[in-house]
């Protein structure tokens, strides 16, 4: 069958007349492919448009990060510090070791000077090749001296971590890289946690609120709140607690209700009337420049002006004469008068 049907085939294409089709064919095969990688590049484009941004990490072997978690008026944000390690230098290691400990210092120092009870957080990261390095800091225990890049890895994993907040109807599953189960290392921190969050596609809430459920490699559960954060060691972690994010908290809740009282001063819809005001500022500004620019009519009103000066005078005079005609008909009078 399909010998015949390629020699019925090939007969119809003799039978054409010499009908030169393949060129025809391959120009619109290729019209077709040109057609379709136009149409994926402008939907690669558009799908970006709406794509969620996540947060990604240089590519740099070697940085070393501030990451400071701020409070503004539009929620908790991160924003990083970053400082590239070149490690083309003969003596790579002691180089890298005390850069790093020069900016560990600079650290410590940020924390022993009063730091704004705005930024509950402060993280210092690390990459040091296979390895993260971060470290958080607490009132108590004191922190170490220096910054080891020594430390093994540690034999703790978790299973999963799931993120939970009220607002949210499905749990986020956080991600915690290899790279950071490292002996020493202080994870899970308020500004760890949504720092994880920003690297992952899911939509999500972060506030005071949030807590995580943690699931061990020995089955067992351990809740973490923005007050806690988890310290490994080489074959055990602990869970403790960062005292500032009392304090943040604490002033957070202060600044909101000097907020709420200085604004029980103005009648209702005042506020909302102020933004509108602020919104539609640019617009104000434009019209009262537009107004400035109009010249004013100065010579009709130096007309009005004199008019209503003359007409001012002719009543003056009509009055004075009215006055001076009764004067002389009550002196007329006093006259006539003594004559009787």
């Amino acid at each position: 069958m399909l010998i015949s049907s390629s020699k019925y085939y090939t007969e119809a294409l003799d039978a054409m007349g010499g009908f030169d089709h393949e060129p025809l064919v391959y120009s619109l095969f290729k019209w077709l492919c040109a057609l379709y990688v136009w149409n994926y590049k402008l939907y690669k484009r558009v799908y970006r448009l709406f794509e969620k941004q996540t947060y990604e990490d240089p590519f740099d072997p070697c940085w070393i990060n501030f990451l400071h978690m701020k409070y503004t008026a539009f929620g908790y944000k991160n924003t990083d510090d970053y400082t590239m390690i070149d490690t083309m230098d003969g003596n790579e290691n002691e180089t890298q070791t005390q850069i790093q400990d020069d900016h560990y210092e600079l650290y410590c120092d940020m924390h022993r000077n009063k730091r704004s009870l705005n930024v509950p957080e402060i993280l210092f990261l690390v990459k040091a090749k296979d390895r993260f390095l971060c470290r958080t800091w607490v009132s108590s225990p004191p922190l170490p001296i220096s910054l080891s890049t020594e430390e093994d890895h540690s034999n703790i994993e978790f299973l999963y971590v799931e993120y939970n907040h009220p607002s949210m109807k499905d749990p986020i599953e956080l991600s915690i890289p290899e790279q950071f189960y490292i002996c020493g290392n202080d994870i899970l921190s308020c500004a760890f946690v949504l720092r994880l969050l920003e690297k992952q596609q899911s939509d999500y809430v972060y506030d005071d609120t949030y807590f995580l459920t943690v699931l061990d490699q020995n089955m067992e559960r351990v809740h973490v709140t923005i007050h806690n954060y988890i310290h490994l060691e080489k074959d055990t972690y602990e869970v403790r607690k960062n005292g500032f994010i009392g304090r943040h908290l604490d002033f957070e809740l202060l600044q909101s209700e000097v907020e709420g009282s200085e604004l029980s001063f103005f009648p209702a819809g005042y506020v909302r009337l102020v933004e509108i005001m602020q919104k539609f500022s640019f617009v104000i500004f434009f019209c009262m420049f537009v107004s400035s620019l109009i010249p004013e009519p100065k010579d009709s009103i130096y007309i009005v002006t004199d008019e209503h000066k003359e007409q001012e005078s002719e009543q003056e005079q009509e009055s004075e004469q009215k006055s001076e005609s009764d004067n002389s008909q009550q002196s007329f009078e006093i006259i006539d008068n003594q004559d009787i």
